[in-house]
């Protein structure tokens, strides 16, 4: 299993996650609505067959969210199992009228479906 840490300096990592992010809050709504009024998003992908990912969050605004990152971990010869390797837990409100909260969380989307690798550090 990897660390974080060295996920970081792994680019097929970062392709993956930033593939998570357009699939995920930045997507055209691609969630599955939970029993509980949250929304669950999940993401895997034959050309990252080693992880996959997992947001769940609730409201709006305010909203409150998790996200969990396994990795797919060869425990014995015959037994494999997903190992949650990151998380990162999050919540947020935007002040302002509604209007205005409307449209920083169409921002917020409208930047998650870009393409962020070509963003500079």
């Amino acid at each position: 299993m990897a660390h974080i840490n060295t996920l970081l300096d792994d680019s097929r990592f970062l392709e993956f996650y930033l593939a998570t992010k357009k699939s995920g809050y930045g997507s055209a709504d691609q969630s599955v609505i939970l029993a509980d009024e949250g929304k669950c998003y999940n993401f895997a992908d034959a050309q990252w067959p080693e992880w996959r990912y997992k947001d769940v969050y609730y409201g709006h605004n305010p909203f409150f969210g998790n996200e969990v990152i396994e990795e797919d971990i060869q425990i014995s010869r015959h037994t494999r199992l997903w190992q949650p390797i990151t998380q990162m837990s999050y919540d947020g409100y935007c002040s302002g009228t509604k209007e205005e909260a409307i449209l920083v969380f169409v921002l917020l989307r409208k930047v998650l479906q870009q393409n962020m690798s070509t963003a500079s550090p």
